[in-house]
């Protein structure tokens, strides 16, 4: 028998065919060959058997050999014929394959490979093989596709392959039933609009928020009840309010990867200014009434963090200041509308920094913090949301009187820091003229300034339980803006 040189990568495969006509053999023969080419360690009669050899036994050993990873049957009408009719080599051939077919685990080894068609396109097809999914090479027009779709099946490379299981959704945790689903057909709605660049994408992302509204809506949680209950029921609402926090942070995920203007700027303000009425206490609220709204208030502000972290790290400024730079109006029961800051997010969570810590008897400095770290939803990162209070705290002492307006809870989480990555990238002179319009300064000098004197005034918050350095090390002055 011919020996044949062959590397280890190659896989093995014999070839099961008739000998129909000479023109059929020459087609046997070019798709050894090609097969060949492609690194296939092709067992053919033609090129394996010699004379003296038993054709038989060289059947039986070739199909049975483990390192045969591959039997290819061509098929055509004398290829059926003579394997139905279990006559000459391939009527053999058939008896040793079909068991296997019936029997064997690994029903892939065997490949029907349809070489011809009947007047009426039916496949000529062995019974045993008759609903197996075959290669179709009887056509010209699909050989080549169909040809490749064979060699991925030699090589196990299909076209399609099922992709890796990811994370579960909130709602499907056990906690968290009940919880109610968001919208899809509308995201998909607004997603397909601006993949199509669609003028009504606008109005589509309005009628998601909207539906997320809805949901943060019915969360609402009456005043009232014992102080226990109170604060438990906060924190399991916050709970069953994961799946609107991913379903809105998966739609920053898009606006920052597929939308490179700032159109949708307006419409993300206006969904965080729509949820101002939501955090109201109830009028006459009798008991606890600062910590009434707080799991809608523990959700804006945790949004905000999101919507910060996304924007910064997709490098999209100009729209993250569309967010941050224009003023909220507040209405309020108690007193006239007022147009507030961003800032207005960022209040006092008394029903879970004081009231659950002390109900669940937790040694957690900001147990409002580590809720955000135990569920961070990627692909942003806790690290990220920590710069982001960080960001949101910086742009706050810099241009508001009042110190500490934005208080950076998570910054006890960032002992020893020094400056964050954004600030770090800052000292490219034009990454910093891209960042500037985030903190509504026309230049580094007016920036530099401006840090300098919150830094001399002491506005810079103190963080309970944090190590930090001074705020001109924490943003890095010298040497911000300095380097191409």
């Amino acid at each position: 028998m011919l020996m044949t040189e062959i590397t280890p990568e190659a896989p093995r495969v014999f070839i099961s065919y008739s000998w129909s006509s000479p023109d059929y053999e020459k087609r046997v023969v070019t798709l050894a060959e090609q097969l060949a080419r492609d690194g296939v360690h092709v067992i053919f009669d033609k090129w394996d058997l010699r004379e003296g050899n038993d054709k038989y036994e060289f059947m039986e050993r070739s199909i049975n050999d483990p390192q045969t990873q591959k039997v290819l049957l061509l098929c055509d009408a004398e290829y059926a014929r003579k394997a139905n009719a279990r006559d000459g080599g391939v009527g053999a051939e058939s008896q040793i394959i079909s068991p296997h077919i019936y029997t064997s685990v690994s029903q892939d080894k065997f490949i029907p490979v349809l070489m011809e068609v009947d007047q009426e396109g039916k496949p000529y097809l062995p019974v045993f093989v008759k609903t197996r999914i075959y290669i179709d090479l009887s056509s010209p027009e699909r050989e080549g596709e169909e040809y490749e779709r064979l060699l991925r099946a030699i090589y196990n490379r299909p076209f399609y392959v099922r992709p890796p299981v990811g994370t579960r959704p909130t709602f499907a945790e056990d906690n968290t039933t009940g919880s109610a689903p968001v919208n899809a057909l509308l995201r998909n709605q607004f997603h397909d609009a601006v993949l199509r660049e669609r003028a009504a994408a606008p109005a589509l992302l309005d009628d998601y928020l909207q539906s997320l509204l809805d949901l943060i809506r019915a969360e609402r949680i009456p005043a009232g009840g014992d102080f226990t209950t109170f604060s438990e029921n906060t924190v399991a609402s916050i709970v069953r309010l994961r799946p609107v926090r991913d379903a809105f942070v998966d739609v920053l995920q898009f606006i920052a990867k597929y939308e490179s203007g700032t159109r949708f700027g307006s419409h993300l303000h206006k969904f965080f200014e729509s949820t101002l009425t939501l955090i109201e206490p109830d009028e006459g609220a009798p008991f606890f009434p600062n910590g009434q709204g707080n799991n809608i208030s523990f959700l804006t502000w945790e949004l905000l963090l999101y919507v910060v972290a996304t924007f910064v790290r997709a490098e999209r400024f100009a729209l993250l200041a569309e967010v941050l730079n224009t003023g909220f109006v507040r209405e309020r029961r108690s007193s006239n509308a007022a147009l507030v800051s961003y800032t207005v997010f960022d209040t006092p969570l008394a029903a879970i920094d004081d009231g659950y810590k002390r109900v669940q008897k937790l040694t957690w400095i900001s147990t409002s913090s580590q809720l955000v770290k135990e569920h961070v939803h990627p692909p942003v990162t806790f690290g990220q949301l920590i710069e982001a209070d960080f960001l949101l705290m910086l742009r706050s002492v810099l241009l508001d009187e009042k110190p500490g307006e934005w208080y950076p809870r998570t910054l006890v989480y960032a002992s020893n820091h020094g400056p964050f990555t954004t600030l770090i990238r800052a000292q490219s002179r034009s990454y910093f003229d891209r960042l500037r319009v985030v903190f509504g300064v026309e230049n580094r000098d007016e920036f530099t300034r401006l840090v300098r004197e919150a830094s001399i005034q002491k506005r810079f918050p103190r963080v309970e339980g944090a190590m930090l350095g001074s705020l001109e090390d924490l943003v890095g002055i010298r040497e911000l803006g300095n380097r191409p």
